[in-house]
């Protein structure tokens, strides 16, 4: 008798995968090797994309979802809205004059500081102007400037563009015309010389030491501002006498300060102060002088993973 062979053990079951950990959402019990990858962990949260406070990777709703609601979260600003949690545009104050027609004015101001001055149009430019207004603040162009001369219309050298005569006068009277026998100033060759007829006043640009009698030709150079776009501007003057008048703000730190002024016309106006920083919510690009009112949103909480240390407002984020 020959035994049968012994009957083989039997094969092991197949191994089952899954996740092990109990405090995983996906335990399975019946896994027999812990597949780590399979595990999925509960991320309680916000589960509602159109609230505030949802995030993607929450997998677990725990009712802590905030409605959304928009508004400026900037305290500064004069749209604050206290219950907002999403920011959005903030109107911020802008002082300065609201008056369009006052000395001051800037169209981006929103808040009247009491600022304005009501303009005065006049001649602003002191000492050289005839019709200065000491009243008025607004230079309208009016100035009559002084301009020293001759303004004796029958002197040889009278200056048409002169405004008041000069003192001591320089004029010079024309003489009377001379005409004289050659017999009378005796001698042939003398009276050929007063026979020529010419300007005979040494001061004169055209001045004939051989003339002998004047024959009211002379012309005299006139001096004055050669400068036409220059206040106290002399038509007729062909000598620069250096008079020339340019009105502007001489006040070095004034925001209208014109190096090229010669003359101040009391137009000085105050440098602007504002936020100066572009990347800011309020900024003015208008703004001389940062005055440190800039307002950064970001997120303020320092515990946070996108904390900002430059935010100076929190933006909800």
């Amino acid at each position: 008798f020959i035994p049968p062979p012994p009957t083989p053990p039997a094969s092991p079951p197949p191994p089952i995968y899954g996740c092990r950990d109990p405090d995983s959402m996906s335990y399975l019990s019946a896994a027999t090797v812990h597949d780590a990858q399979a595990c999925e962990y509960a991320y309680p949260g916000c589960t509602d994309s159109s609230a505030v406070n949802y995030r993607s990777y929450f997998n677990e709703d725990d009712g802590s979802c905030k409605v959304r609601v928009l508004g400026c979260m900037a305290h500064r600003a004069l749209n604050f809205v206290s219950a907002a949690n999403t920011n959005s545009a903030c109107v911020f104050a802008v002082p300065g004059c609201t008056d369009s027609g006052a000395i001051g004015y800037r169209a981006a101001t929103n808040v009247d500081d009491g600022s304005c001055v009501a303009k005065v149009l006049g001649c602003t430019v002191a000492n050289v102007g005839i019709n200065f207004d000491s009243l008025a603040n607004v230079n309208d162009g009016s100035c009559i400037y002084r301009v020293e001369g001759c303004t004796d219309s029958d002197a040889y050298n009278y200056n048409p563009g002169a405004t008041v005569p000069d003192a001591p006068s320089t004029c010079i009277a024309r003489p009377l015309q001379r005409r004289q026998l050659a017999q009378e100033a005796g001698g042939e060759q003398q009276g050929r010389r007063l026979a020529v007829a010419g300007c005979t006043i040494n001061q004169a640009s055209n001045y004939d030491s051989l003339a002998g009698s004047d024959d009211g030709s002379c012309t005299f150079s006139i001096s004055g501002c050669t400068n036409s776009a220059a206040g106290g501007y002399n038509t007729f003057a062909d000598v620069e006498d250096g008079s020339c008048i340019v009105p502007g703000c001489m006040t070095s730190n004034a925001s209208n300060f014109y190096s090229l002024a010669s003359n101040d016309d009391g137009s000085y106006l105050l440098s602007v102060s504002g936020c100066a920083l572009p990347a800011a919510a309020n900024y003015d690009s208008a703004a001389e002088i940062d005055d440190g009112s800039c307002v950064l949103f970001g997120c303020t909480n320092s515990n946070a993973t996108n904390f900002d240390s430059s935010a100076t407002d929190d933006n909800g984020a």
